[in-house]
């Protein structure tokens, strides 16, 4: 059996707590039984900044 998780914080939240410049206006949406090969919210660092994005499980 694979490992799943959850994902139900608020948006503002996770944009405050991990610095997220960057607006991000895609539809996040909770979820409380992510697979592997469900895409997942994100933060994502590009060695200066943090960023959201999707990241596919495929």
């Amino acid at each position: 059996m694979c490992g799943r998780f959850t994902l139900f914080t608020d948006i503002e939240e996770i944009i405050d707590r991990f610095d997220i410049q960057a607006p991000f206006n895609d539809d996040y949406q909770f979820s409380y039984n992510i697979a592997p090969s469900h895409s997942v919210l994100s933060v994502i660092n590009d060695g200066t900044k943090n960023r959201l994005g999707y990241l596919d499980g495929d």
